[in-house]
Formats: structure tokens, sequence, C-alpha cells
């Protein structure tokens, strides 16, 4: 799990700074917080994968990694 942490924050951090406004893919819900919500999943799922080395992740294995 803390691997995971680790590494999902600076990729999601990734995420929002080059995002684009048009096509967001994250959506802050409380920023001073740091709630956000994910707009398009699937496409969170496969950048993930992709940093992951991982062809297998989808978005269902990415929402049970977080839990």
């Amino acid at each position: 799990m803390f691997s995971f942490v680790v590494n999902w924050f600076p990729f999601v951090k990734t995420i929002f700074s080059s995002s684009s406004p048009t096509q967001p893919l994250l959506r802050w819900e409380v920023e001073e917080e740091g709630e956000f919500r994910i707009v398009d999943s699937s496409m969170v799922a496969r950048l993930w994968a992709t940093v992951k080395g991982n062809k297998k992740m989808n978005y269902e294995k990415l929402s049970r990694a977080m839990r």
C-alpha cells in the first residue's frame, strides 16, 4: 500500500499540471483538502498502467488498489 501512495500522488499531481482544461481527467472537489474526482476513469487507468508497466491495468484494478 505504501509504495502505491508514494507513486500515486506524484502521478495525480502530474495529471493536474498537464491535463487540458477542456478535457480534464481529474477535477478538484475540495482542493484545500486534496479531495478530487476522477472524471475520465478509463484514461486515468491507462495512464497509470503506462507508469506502472502493467498492460492489464484497468479502472477496476486501479480502484481496488486505491481502497
